[in-house]
């Protein structure tokens, strides 16, 4: 649990500090920024997917994100409604 939560603070760091440099930048600079505020703090970079969500976080758009968060509720709703208890 205290390696999630030191990983989980480590990638809002990151964040962070891309955030702050965040004005004047591409898109494309702010990915790059934040895959080297990621590796620098030894972190794996995410799938393509999710380090675009980041990214829109970083800008302020936080719609992706909450999309990627309820595709996948809705993909463990339906494994856990696939799952039957044995009788």
């Amino acid at each position: 649990m205290a390696k999630y939560q030191r990983a989980s603070q480590l990638r809002r760091e990151a964040a962070e500090a891309v955030r702050a440099r965040a004005a004047g930048k591409s898109r494309e600079e702010l990915k790059d920024l934040y895959i080297a505020e990621l590796r620098s703090r030894g972190l794996n970079i995410p799938r393509e997917e999710i380090l675009d969500a980041n990214i829109d976080a970083i800008t302020g758009n936080y719609l992706p994100a909450f999309r990627l968060l309820g595709q996948s509720l809705a993909s463990l709703g339906r494994l856990f409604g696939a799952f039957r208890p044995p009788r």
